[in-house]
């Protein structure tokens, strides 16, 4: 696999701390990791002073999360060559679901709406560059589409996307895991909350558009066109390939 660079970054010392051995923890997790920017003296690596809020959270290779890898030998290579590079988790390839709080901006407001489902619930949880919160969850199978503003200062990331790594440095603080147990699956009231955010906003849920279209019947001619973007569509939601069959068979 190709190494890309994207912009410069401040050639580390050998000396340097090296975040190398918690990218290899997080990719035997089964999480894809692949290295981003990380915060100097309060500033941004990529030396551009307009980063602001996004210092230390863009990524270093040309194509972003979708680099993202759990090979532990292109994850060395990229730790050798950025030693202090923070831990970009892309969430769609590592089937996760992170509810994102930033503070800033009314989350802990918009959070108060769930504290009893919160507080049911436990999960994996980091606290931050900016003092926010990354609560994780497993997405399974569940209809679950990255959402930008689900509540004001709330986040979802899923099906596309990244998050930064407990470890990594930020602005104000350094990403930190404030609770390390197993993963909990998504909530059915984040589904719930996603999936009616989606269709106030005129997106509609994948599986609407699967029922409005092969409901009335698939017409002569075109059932193996229908049946090939089934497959497609079941083969991305990663289901299993028994039951793929089972489905497009029966």
């Amino acid at each position: 696999m190709k190494l890309n660079i994207v912009r410069r970054a401040e050639a580390p010392s050998v000396t340097e701390h090296s975040r190398l051995p918690q990218a290899l923890a997080f990719a035997e997790r089964g999480w894809y990791v692949f290295p981003c920017h990380w915060v100097s003296k309060g500033a941004c690596s990529c030396g551009n002073p307009e980063c602001g809020r996004h210092s230390g959270k863009h990524p270093l290779t040309d194509n972003g999360f979708n680099d993202a890898t759990l090979d532990p030998t292109i994850v060395s290579q990229w730790w050798a060559r950025w030693p202090r590079a923070n831990i970009g988790i892309a969430t769609g390839k590592s089937n996760l679901v992170v509810l994102d709080s930033d503070p800033e901006k009314g989350g802990d407001e918009s959070l108060a709406e769930w504290k009893a489902q919160l507080e049911a619930v436990s999960t994996y949880v980091v606290s931050t560059g900016r003092r926010g919160r990354h609560r994780y969850f497993l997405r399974g199978h569940a209809d679950v589409r990255t959402t930008i503003d689900l509540r004001p200062g709330i986040d979802v990331i899923a099906d596309t996307g990244y998050v930064i790594a407990a470890g990594s440095s930020g602005l104000l603080q350094p990403y930190v895991c404030e609770r390390d147990v197993p993963l909990a699956a998504v909530p059915l009231w984040l589904v719930e909350a996603v999936q009616q955010k989606a269709t106030a906003r005129g997106e509609g849920r994948v599986s609407d558009v699967w029922v409005a279209e092969a409901w009335p019947g698939v017409a002569k001619g075109n059932r193996n066109t229908m049946c090939t973007k089934l497959a497609g569509y079941l083969q991305h939601k990663q289901i299993p390939r028994n039951i793929r069959e089972v489905m497009l068979l029966d």
